[in-house]
């Protein structure tokens, strides 16, 4: 589940919070481009790992990854590296419900997962909702995505800054980008994404190459503190992926600390320390998710009930920080198609 960019400046109260936030973002080095062609292309016509046609009958979410790789420039296509990794950043809500859809996630719910906005439209996070209806609107998409990336319009009207997207973000799409430190102005739940098959648009190189669009901008736009704090860095090197996630892409979970909203300007958001991460682990008997703090000491080792007699005995050092109560009573009540979570070792 995210929600939709939020389109809100920030306002003159955060102007100074503004200004503090693009010195510090500022200094990330610019995203580098590996040498050589990426091996694997995804067509129309050929479906590749993960891809499936649009008349497939499947029922997972993975089924259904769609691809607009396509429409990056000629220079992105062929320099794209290869196990690339992109961030995204959400807010956390009640009861640590987006940690808990991490969990999930990385455990591989393969009904439930990283979602854009328009499949938000509909109550898609409700325990109300069948699972294989929120698969059925996955699939609709798609097809939407797939015959309306076939006119000619399609990239002016939704990838371009000066098209629809430009005043109106694409609610098909999910926003990531490749700095984990832009990532977490998104939100406390930070989630590592790496595509086994490259299917989103490197927006800003697309509109810097093929649009002209910074040289086009005024020199109101250029010299506004709120548009500079946007383009420079909550938009940085900004990668947007279609419809949704697939839990396998999935490669971590960081949780940061919560920040008062006097920390918040406007559209970004200050988050706190590491407070721990979920990172997917195998014996290819069976699948965990390893707890850890911020230094990468051992906090817990989580998995299904019905697989704790084949998790081994994690080996690494362990951690003093105790995993919080409400955390602890989330995990252990959580269950993924059906199947009961536990933790099945902790830190002493």
């Amino acid at each position: 589940m995210i929600t939709q960019k939020d389109s809100r400046l920030p306002n003159a109260s955060g102007f100074v919070l503004s200004a503090f936030l693009m010195i510090v973002v500022l200094a990330l080095p610019p995203f580098a481009q590996a040498e050589g062609p990426i091996t694997d292309r995804v067509s129309d016509e050929v479906p590749g790992p993960g891809i499936r046609r649009a008349d497939d009958d499947q029922g997972s979410i993975e089924d259904r990854a769609v691809s607009l790789f396509r429409f990056n420039p000629d220079s992105v296509q062929r320099s794209w590296p290869e196990d690339r990794s992109v961030y995204l950043g959400i807010k956390e809500r009640d009861q640590n419900s987006i940690e808990m859809l991490g969990l999930k996630v990385l455990l591989g719910d393969s009904k439930d997962g990283l979602v854009c906005g328009r499949l938000l439209e509909h109550p898609a996070d409700s325990d109300s909702i069948n699972p294989e209806s929120r698969v059925q609107r996955i699939h609709d998409l798609a097809r939407w995505i797939e015959d309306s990336a076939r006119l000619p319009e399609f990239r002016d009207q939704y990838l371009s800054y000066f098209g629809a997207g430009g005043h109106v973000d694409p609610d098909f799409l999910i926003y990531t980008s490749p700095h984990s430190n832009v990532a977490r102005l998104y939100g406390e739940v930070i989630f590592e994404i790496r595509e086994k098959v490259p299917r989103g648009v490197d927006l800003n190189r697309l509109n810097r190459l093929e649009y002209d669009y910074y040289e086009k901008l005024g020199w109101a736009d250029q010299l506004n503190p709120k548009r500079i704090l946007i383009r420079e860095i909550l938009d940085r090197d900004e990668y947007v992926i279609p419809s949704h996630v697939p839990h396998d892409e999935v490669e971590s979970v960081t949780i940061r600390a919560r920040l008062p909203k006097a920390f918040h300007a406007g559209l970004a958001r200050l988050t706190g320390r590491v407070q721990r991460r979920y990172r997917r682990g195998s014996s290819g008997v069976s699948t965990w998710v390893d707890m850890t703090d911020r230094n990468g000491k051992f906090m817990a080792r989580i998995c299904f009930e019905e697989d704790r007699q084949t998790i081994p005995v994690p080996e690494q050092p362990e951690s003093t920080s105790a995993i919080p109560l409400a955390v602890r009573d989330a995990i252990e009540s959580l269950e993924v198609e059906g199947k009961s979570v536990r933790i099945a070792y902790s830190a002493s």
